[in-house]
């Protein structure tokens, strides 16, 4: 009868550095994709926002109002 070998303690370090090392290599380039699709989101409101004041711009022929203005008296 064959008994089963288990693992032993050197062997789980081991597995446990392994694996450690590829999430440290791992964690900054998922820290770059998500900086990276958040200036893309950014980007494309930005776009977005501009065209509507251009189309707003060109059905009135004048730029939307842009805010409140209080006299100075």
């Amino acid at each position: 009868m064959k008994t089963r070998r288990a693992f032993t303690l050197i062997e789980l370090l081991v597995v446990i550095a392994v694996i450690a090392v590829l999430m440290g290599i791992l964690m900054p380039v998922l820290r770059k994709v998500k900086e990276n699709a958040r200036r893309l989101s950014y980007a494309a409101n930005l776009s977005s926002l501009a065209k509507g004041i251009q189309a707003y711009a060109v059905e009135m022929d004048q730029l939307p109002f842009g805010g409140f203005h209080k006299t100075p008296w």
